[in-house]
């Protein structure tokens, strides 16, 4: 089942570890981006919190 959530700051550091949990094992995963590259692209001009959404 999953889960839509609107997107919350609060939560960057679970959503970093959550990725960093599932590609661990991917041989082909070369990068992800960190908290500080997130968190900007996250506070761009463009990005709100009522259009970007968590599905867990």
């Amino acid at each position: 089942m999953a889960i839509f959530k609107t997107y919350d700051g609060s939560q960057l550091d679970d959503q970093i570890e959550l990725v960093k949990d599932v590609i661990k094992e991917w041989d082909w995963v070369i990068w992800y981006p960190n908290k500080e590259s997130l968190s900007k692209s996250y506070s761009q001009k463009g990005f709100t919190a009522n259009t970007h959404h968590y599905c867990i």
